[in-house]
């Protein structure tokens, strides 16, 4: 299970080189982070974490896997949080943090 978190603060990261590379939900419900799809190719996702099949829900970027070493960072964008997914230090993904409401 990934480890619970109420609040993640700017500035923290996971990072595929880490074997707790994920965020929980306040609920356990849900989980954030990097799921190894073969041996060394990654997929930021979101999925259920309560069950044994770990169901992917949601999935960044999902045609293009990232390498082990790659890093996704909460950083701040214009005052709204933003996330961003980094490989070999280029950017491969990033959330649109210009709506309002986000």
């Amino acid at each position: 299970m990934a480890k619970t978190n109420a609040n993640i603060s700017l500035g923290s990261y996971l990072t595929t080189l880490d074997d707790n590379s994920s965020w929980g939900s306040p609920s356990s419900d849900f989980a954030f982070g990097f799921r190894p799809i073969g041996a060394i190719v990654f997929l930021l996702a979101i999925w259920l974490d309560k069950i044994p099949e770990k169901t992917i829900i949601w999935s960044a970027n999902g045609n293009s896997l990232v390498q082990r070493g790659s890093k996704v960072e909460l950083t701040s964008y214009n005052r709204w949080p933003a996330s961003s997914l980094r490989t070999n230090m280029q950017q491969v993904w990033a959330n649109n943090v210009t709506a309002s409401g986000v």
